[in-house]
């Protein structure tokens, strides 16, 4: 479980992976070399699936067969170019137009957060608070749109 909240200017995750009763310190966010940040909610062994399938070109044919079920993982893509692309059970990409975002299980504490005015990172701290599935600090990047 996770959240992602990006505030117009700043993507902030947090770091927490848990696995049956233990708390472990992950990244949920990442920058390629390609300068694309990626981020994910969900398993985390699937979601480093989804990382390399995207560094590998994100082929619709080699979308991960896993996805396609009811336990997919949410994978996130805040592109060079400005767009902010997001995938779920299909390879089909989904368009981000919101000025404000959040993903993941914390998502309604960090949108409150922000819709109240604080920015990505003090959101991922207050998802962080509440939600037992989030934790173990905060990952953050700049991001603008074009």
């Amino acid at each position: 479980m996770s959240v992602i909240a990006w505030d117009g200017k700043t993507i902030a995750a947090d770091k927490q992976a848990t696995y049956a009763d233990v708390k472990e310190t992950t990244y949920k966010i990442k920058k390629l070399a390609n300068g694309d940040i990626v981020g994910f909610t969900g398993t985390l062994p699937k979601a480093l699936t989804l990382v390399r399938w995207y560094e590998d070109g994100s082929s619709p044919k080699k979308y991960p067969k896993f996805q396609e079920g009811e336990d997919w993982i949410r994978f996130v893509v805040f592109k060079t170019n400005g767009k902010i692309l997001y995938y779920e059970s299909t390879s089909e990409p989904i368009e981000v137009l919101e000025e404000k975002i959040a993903f993941g299980c914390g998502r309604d504490l960090a949108l409150g957060a922000m819709e109240m005015g604080a920015d990505a990172v003090t959101a991922v701290k207050v998802a962080s608070k509440y939600s037992v599935y989030c934790g173990m600090g905060v990952d953050s990047f700049e991001f603008k749109r074009k």
